[in-house]
């Protein structure tokens, strides 16, 4: 359950992250991919379940640098998922990768559950 593996999320019961990873969409993306580009809204927390994402900034020059990777059992976009983002660079699939997708809605619409029940 790729939901288990994000720390915001550690404190859910059980049938809550059954009920998120049952919101999750799988998505293969081949090495070399890309994913977002710099400025595309994110919309989705990225959970990676296998391979390796890159997030590079490209220089006025064209020079590339990669400011963060995330490999498995990590997760990119937690800011998302409560407030309207962008993302900071482009997203490139450095090697064959396996994403779990989880959109801000089944958040915010478990965190309203949630609020209803106390």
């Amino acid at each position: 359950m790729c939901a288990a593996s994000v720390p915001i999320f550690q404190s859910l019961s059980i049938e809550e992250l059954h009920e998120l990873g049952q919101s999750m969409h799988h998505k293969t993306y081949r090495k070399g991919q890309v994913i977002a580009v710099s400025g595309d809204p994110v919309e989705y927390l990225m959970i990676v379940a296998s391979g390796r994402l890159n997030l590079v900034h490209t220089s006025s020059s064209g020079r590339e640098q990669v400011v963060r990777t995330v490999g498995p059992h990590e997760s990119l976009g937690e800011l998302a998922l409560f407030a309207q983002s962008v993302f900071e660079g482009d997203l490139i699939c450095a090697e064959n990768a396996s994403v779990c997708l989880l959109h801000r809605n089944s958040v915010q619409n478990l965190g309203s559950k949630r609020d209803s029940y106390r």
